[in-house]
């Protein structure tokens, strides 16, 4: 159901097969029908453009995150972290110190679950592509990775609260980055 609510496209091409049709009706009335569903298909186009959901917005603060990794920007990560959290904070610099994120490392999927009092969203987040290990012997390397993080709405955005590593095949914790 939730394809049908955050994709205007299964709306507009209703709209548009109804256009069609009534306009090959070759009714004067039909082809008032046709230009109204026309209408009806741009307008719904504008209105999903216009309208955000909580999840979108804590897919948008995850990306954002992913960005401020890349950029190894210690205090943009602190600014996304609730409550400034020293523990996460020391955290994320842990995993700097360990790894550099190439270019080609990308968000693959984050499927958001939101609270019913929608003030709490866990994200479960898949990330791959190439990274420098610290260490000499491990090098440059494809890493796929795998989290179950929780965000809370403070100051009018989303801040990460927790953080836990899961194995990317089977989805157990690891333990070898969380705070929980």
């Amino acid at each position: 159901m939730s394809y049908l609510n955050e994709n205007p496209l299964p709306g507009i091409l209703i709209f548009a097969s109804i256009a069609v049709v009534a306009w090959l009706s070759g009714s004067q009335h039909g082809k008032r029908i046709s230009l109204i569903c026309i209408a009806c298909s741009v307008g719904l186009y504008f209105l999903e453009q216009a309208l955000v959901s909580t999840g979108e917005e804590v897919e948008a603060a995850v990306v954002e995150m992913l960005e401020n990794f890349k950029k190894e920007d210690l205090i943009a990560i602190g600014n996304q972290i609730a409550d400034q959290d020293p523990q996460l904070i020391k955290l994320a610099e842990r995993g700097l110190n360990l790894v550099d994120l190439n270019s080609d490392f990308q968000l693959k999927s984050a499927e958001t679950t939101v609270s019913d009092d929608q003030q709490t969203v866990t994200a479960f987040i898949r990330a791959n592509g190439r990274v420098l290990i610290s260490s000499e012997a491990a090098g440059n390397r494809h890493v796929a990775t795998y989290w179950k993080t929780t965000w809370v709405r403070q100051d009018s955005s989303w801040k990460l609260k927790y953080v836990t590593q899961l194995n990317p095949t089977n989805g157990a914790e690891t333990g070898a980055f969380s705070n929980q």
